[in-house]
């Protein structure tokens, strides 16, 4: 459950309107392949410059 809750959480942090822009263009930009990470990341800066360094630490910070 932690991928929903962290798009849960992104989408609050960055507001529906750019969350869905967003979700689409991703859905655009890698149907029919396999998307990566950096992919991801990629294509969510195109649509937010809000700082998401915390929410990646609590979400994607590996466990030691």
């Amino acid at each position: 459950l932690n991928g929903a809750h962290f798009l849960q959480d992104l989408r609050v942090r960055i507001g529906d309107e750019a969350f869905f822009a967003f979700i689409q263009d991703y859905l655009a930009q890698e149907r029919g392949k396999i998307a990566t990470s950096d992919d991801f990341f990629r294509i969510l800066r195109q649509h937010t410059n809000a700082d998401l360094s915390d929410l990646i630490s609590q979400y994607f910070q590996n466990p030691h």
